[in-house]
């Protein structure tokens, strides 16, 4: 299944994850980043009323799979600001 708002390099050693800050607002991604400092490296910009996130993983981590984790845990966490 392709998820469109998450892209994988060829190799899997970096995601770009394009995210709407109406679902995903720049406080949640912040946090996520945070709370996923141990496995990847992750930064973040605004750019055409998108919050556009770059993931590089560590220690081998699969990168669609840390990709789709970071999205959940940045949804779950942008719900509980509510």
């Amino acid at each position: 299944m392709q998820i469109h708002q998450i892209k994988v390099e060829q190799g899997g050693k970096r995601a770009l994850l394009d995210l709407n800050p109406f679902f995903y607002p720049e406080k949640a991604v912040r946090e996520t980043a945070s709370a996923f400092k141990k496995v990847c490296k992750a930064s973040f910009r605004q750019e055409n009323n998108r919050i556009l996130v770059e993931l590089l993983p560590t220690k081998g981590a699969d990168c669609r799979e840390l990709s789709l984790k970071f999205a959940n845990y940045a949804l779950s966490a942008s719900r509980e600001m509510h």
